[in-house]
């Protein structure tokens, strides 16, 4: 009842978002790796935070009764057993180990290569922060993003669910046991495992009525011989113990209870003798499978943009039962697996033939995920490591690309194409959309300006036109001479998608050269009409009122235009891009320099980051008399550019031209 209270509670959240169009961030413990690279504290983050606390005392309770996982798990082995069908765990000294090394991977080593690792090693290795993809740590420090508008942005497709459930879900409990995903995949419980060892909540017993029948350890879904612990240490002490108390209700004695008791750390020496774990593998072998579950791994992570971590380890954990079990089918005489014998007196039966078929063309899809997905790696490293800037290769009279770009540009569209779909030339089952974008932008870097267009073309055409993709195409198209072309475009696309709020100003940017800027502003202004509710395309609605105001502007009339930016701000009163507008709008329509300076310092509130809003704030700051905040404010900029750079030069005279020739010194002078 617990665990279906959960999703309930995941229901609402998700019904709070639809309704609103903003609600709490996910409370979800991975987004706990945003705070720790980039500041971002959100739900997830504090809810993470407090649950290993609260483990810290009461023990590893929060798996059992609060994670939605479990509750996957749970149904998935009632409808198994129901079916006649139950589930044996599997049992690997090594293999264990992975969630605490995911762990380490998700929220340590984020950190720990920032902090520690990258400042040892860039003296000897210069690449080393973009080669290991550090994230520094933003100057601002940690910021409030309790709420979000992208309530699901960091999860991944719908679709996904459904493979996701069979694989995490019943593939796992059935290879793997009743809690395989839990005991050999969750990065979680890498860290709640820890944290129980030194808890003081246990399962305890009353030694006087506990007469070892074992019914708490056949009931024990976690893999924990409870029988054998409580009689040797009075407690549970295995950390995978997720105090569901199944043992507790079971009891026949009433024998077993939660309560208080030494750390599963100083639990001293058994009573008798240490309790005897049970395991399937021998050391060899579960070296062998390490290695088989790292392949696996990464040969699915990221594989066609849609299989997540946690999916890849899923598929991982299976896979790797599936490679020993074909292991143990090879070298001995009789092997069994759950209600099939596979092999008997040295015969293979005909399940072991189909188990082996099955086990061949698992590998062979592995082999060719990872062949695919190798090369789609090597294609987004050296896409990135180009830096491709849109405004380079989309608009008109940019500077000359070198010729190693170019060269470095073929190579990595080769790349592509052996990622891509099977149909597309490639290795793949499909080209990821993305994977597309990018392979546009590399043949736009070559000159293949066709080709490119292509590309934009087919992606539209199998995964529909979006806002940014549209006008992108419409640049390509000007590129080749085509503007009016891409104006009909543009507008074709508005009538189905009034929320392109791109392709309107694009468009309305084209009337408005043409001579025809009303019919610009009469399009605007009836698509705001057009738009659903504001609660769903905030976006929509103020970067329309954007267009709007600047249409305005452009033909003179100012207090519209500043009256459409401010709505807009309104609209999305956390947008720095708006607030930073309305500076604009309000300094060239009315010269109010005061309201200039407010407006611009919550965009820069909104966004510490950005170094030119902060020069922007100086020098309103400046001109409205606030002297000491506008060389605070220059001084800080100045410090977040490099030595000898030209903006601080700039600054430095900025500075002097005011009369503030000693902060004009400082920050030459900077270090």
């Amino acid at each position: 009842m617990v665990l279906a209270l959960v999703h309930v509670i995941f229901a609402l959240h998700l019904a709070h978002w639809y309704w609103r169009g903003e609600t709490l961030s996910p409370v979800e413990p991975s987004e706990s790796m945003k705070t720790l690279e980039a500041g971002e504290v959100n739900a997830g983050a504090i809810f993470f935070a407090a649950a290993i606390l609260a483990t810290l005392v009461f023990g590893r309770f929060f798996c059992g009764w609060g994670c939605h996982i479990i509750a996957v798990q749970d149904l998935c082995g009632w409808l198994m057993k129901k079916c006649g069908v139950r589930p044996k765990a599997f049992r690997s000294r090594l293999l264990i180990f992975i969630p605490l090394i995911l762990a380490v991977y998700m929220f340590i080593w984020p950190t720990l290569k920032r902090v520690a690792v990258a400042p040892v090693l860039e003296r000897w290795w210069p690449t080393v922060r973009s080669d290991l993809g550090v994230v520094e740590f933003p100057d601002r420090g940690f910021t409030n993003h309790l709420m979000t508008e992208g309530f699901w942005d960091t999860f991944g497709s719908p679709l996904m669910a459904i493979p996701f459930l069979l694989v995490c879900g019943f593939a796992a409990v059935y290879f793997l046991g009743a809690k395989g995903f839990c005991t050999y995949g969750c990065p979680y419980g890498g860290l709640f495992g820890p944290a129980d060892l030194v808890s003081p909540g246990k399962i305890i017993v009353d030694q006087d009525r506990c007469h070892q029948c074992g019914h708490c350890t056949a009931v024990c879904t976690s893999n924990v011989r409870v029988h054998d612990e409580v009689r040797e240490y009075g407690m549970v002490v295995d950390p995978g113990c997720m105090k569901c108390l199944d043992c507790v209700s079971v009891c026949p004695n009433v024998a077993l209870s939660f309560g208080f008791a030494k750390p599963a750390l100083l639990k001293g020496r058994p009573r008798n003798s240490r309790p005897h774990r049970v395991l399937d593998t021998s050391l060899g072998e579960d070296l062998a499978l390490g290695a088989v579950f790292a392949a696996t791994f990464f040969a699915w992570r990221g594989a066609y943009n849609q299989v997540a971590m946690l999916f890849a380890v899923g598929i991982a954990g299976c896979a790797t039962f599936i490679a020993w079990k074909a292991w143990r089918i090879v070298r001995e005489r009789d092997v069994r697996f759950s209600i099939w014998q596979l092999k008997r007196g040295g015969n293979l039966r005909p399940a072991g033939a189909m188990f082996l078929l099955l086990s061949l063309a698992l590998a062979a899809l592995t082999a060719q995920t990872g062949f695919v997905n190798f090369h789609r790696w090597r294609a987004d490293s050296a896409y990135e490591a180009l830096a491709i800037e849109k405004a380079r290769v989309l608009l008109p009279g940019q500077p000359e690309i070198s010729d190693r770009a170019r060269a470095e540009a073929r190579a990595a569209l080769e790349h592509y194409r052996l990622a891509s779909g099977w149909r597309d030339g490639g290795a793949g089952l499909v080209t990821p959309p993305a994977s597309d974008l990018r392979a546009a932008l590399l043949m736009l870097v070559t000159a293949d300006v066709a080709s490119a267009e292509r590309l934009m073309r087919r992606v539209i055409e199998r995964s529909g036109a979006g806002d940014e993709l549209v006008v992108d195409l419409g640049r390509v198209m000007v590129l080749q001479g085509r503007a009016e072309e891409a104006a009909a475009m543009y507008e074709r696309q508005l009538s189905s998608n009034p929320a392109f709020w791109s392709v309107r100003e694009q468009w309305a940017l084209w009337m408005l050269q043409h001579g025809d800027g009303a019919r610009a502003i009469a399009e605007a202004e009836s698509a705001l009409t057009r738009l659903p509710p504001e609660r769903f395309t905030r976006t929509a609605h103020a970067r329309t009122r954007l267009t709007l105001s600047r249409l305005y502007g452009a033909l003179g009339r100012g207090e519209e235009s500043l009256a459409q930016v401010v709505e807009g701000a309104r609209v999305r009163p956390n947008d720095p891009v708006m607030h930073e507008n309305v500076a604009a709008v309000v300094y060239r329509v009315r010269g109010d320099v005061a309201m200039a300076a407010a407006a611009m310092a919550r965009a820069f509130e909104l966004d510490p980051s950005s170094t030119l809003r902060l020069l922007q704030l100086a020098q309103l700051e400046l001109e409205s008399g606030k002297t000491a905040e506008a060389i605070s404010h220059f001084e800080e900029a100045a410090r977040r550019e490099p030595t000898g750079s030209p903006r601080r030069e700039e600054v430095a005279r900025v500075l002097e031209s005011a009369g503030h020739k000693d902060a004009a010194e400082r920050v030459r002078s900077l270090r």
